[in-house]
């Protein structure tokens, strides 16, 4: 069995904590927003790159970019072309 790297950013994602039929992507989506929400992730932070989401989560690049496409509709991250994904600040009111 061969042991995956942890990527740069610490953490080792643990899969088994999916639910039953949900898919890899909303498990992503869902596990970044929990970071963003516990404060992990701030507003102005980037996101890991893809090729580390990719690593981390042991999935396609077409995951990822489904995870980022549900954080960007659910407002939490913007992108920037050429430059990344970042944590959207927090707008009141």
């Amino acid at each position: 069995m061969a042991v995956r790297p942890v990527p740069a950013h610490g953490h080792q994602s643990d899969t088994s904590a999916r639910r039953p039929f949900e898919p890899a992507y909303l498990f992503i989506a869902n596990t970044v927003a929990e970071r963003i929400g516990s404060g992990e992730y701030r507003p102005g932070d980037q996101l890991p790159t893809e090729a580390e989401l990719r690593a981390e989560f042991g999935v396609s690049p077409m995951t990822v970019r489904r995870a980022i496409s549900i954080l960007l509709d659910r407002n939490l991250v913007t992108t920037m072309q050429g430059k990344g994904t970042f944590v959207r600040s927090l707008e009141l009111g």
